[in-house]
């Protein structure tokens, strides 16, 4: 396990981070996704579950911190869908445009119609289910609620009761993955193009 993106795993997190924003949006039948802290916490309950189930599709490093497990990888990701017309704010609230929910539509479809992908798409789904209807008030109480297992502890500890800054996911190796996200060659070449973000994909996303 590591604490280092490759330029691939911080373009198919993109992907898969599209496809997860995409399926909340269709879930509440409406193209907000809520305010920042919102997606934080949606983007945690989806990552911890991967990583608990060594499902190598999400690859960010969450740790514990002031209002509950935060990353700073979603902040590029959000400013990249912004500036490619995926995603728009207005005030503190965020929502995918028409471009984005297409984006997004397709690459969930790319994971659904791969068998390869059934575990990293179930989770999703769960995800999903059971917590894009609730409010970030709800999800930040619940968060902090949560027991957890930080990097190098062999206990659950509940969140809130946890010092800041305790890793709480990590960056997969491909040997310690019981399955890993691939999406198709031509449709992630073609995000990547629609992102425009090719010179920031020479080089590794540093944690």
């Amino acid at each position: 396990m590591r604490y280092t993106r490759t330029p691939e795993e911080a373009l198919t997190d993109k992907a898969v981070l599209l496809a997860l924003f995409f399926r909340i949006s269709d879930h509440v039948n409406s193209t907000a996704l809520g305010d920042r802290l919102k997606i934080q916490k949606l983007t945690f309950l989806f990552c911890y579950r991967l990583f608990q189930q060594r499902i190598k599709a999400l690859n960010y490093i969450f740790f514990t911190y002031r209002w509950g497990p935060f990353t700073k990888d979603i902040y590029e990701a959000e400013t990249d869908f912004e500036q490619a017309g995926l995603m728009q704010r207005d005030g503190q609230w965020y929502s995918l445009t028409e471009n984005g929910e297409m984006w997004g539509s397709s690459l969930y479809d790319a994971l659904v119609d791969d068998i390869d992908h059934e575990g990293v798409v179930q989770v999703m789904d769960s995800v999903v289910t059971e917590y894009a209807d609730k409010t970030t008030g709800w999800l930040v109480n619940h968060t902090h609620g949560l027991c957890v297992v930080p990097i190098g502890w062999q206990e659950e500890e509940r969140l809130d009761e946890l010092p800041y800054h305790l890793d709480l996911t990590g960056v997969l190796e491909e040997e310690e993955a019981t399955a890993l996200v691939e999406i198709e060659r031509g449709l992630l070449d073609s995000f990547a193009m629609m992102l425009g973000k090719s010179s920031r994909l020479l080089e590794p996303t540093a944690q």
